[in-house]
């Protein structure tokens, strides 16, 4: 799968796209981890319900900041959440 740009999310609602960068910010609650991931085009969030894979949720808890990571998924747009590229 080809790296998409932080930047181009928007335009790629409901694709499954890989994006690479580095971890931001961590934060892992009981059911769920968020993670911000910033690439040199801006930022983004991305989600991850720990029931659905435990061995990730592990490896997510062992990021530090500053860790480069790639990851795969869908994109949903939120309005609430004020990230994006820029």
């Amino acid at each position: 799968m080809k790296r998409t740009l932080i930047r181009e999310l928007v335009s790629l609602s409901g694709e499954t796209v890989m994006i690479c960068g580095w971890v931001q910010t961590l934060r892992s609650q009981k059911r769920m981890q968020f993670l911000i991931i910033r690439d040199h085009t801006g930022s983004a969030q991305a989600v991850h319900e720990k029931a659905t894979n435990p061995e990730l949720a592990a490896i997510v808890e062992n990021l530090t900041m500053e860790s480069a990571v790639e990851i795969t998924g869908k994109v949903i747009l939120n309005p609430v959440v004020k990230l994006g590229g820029g």
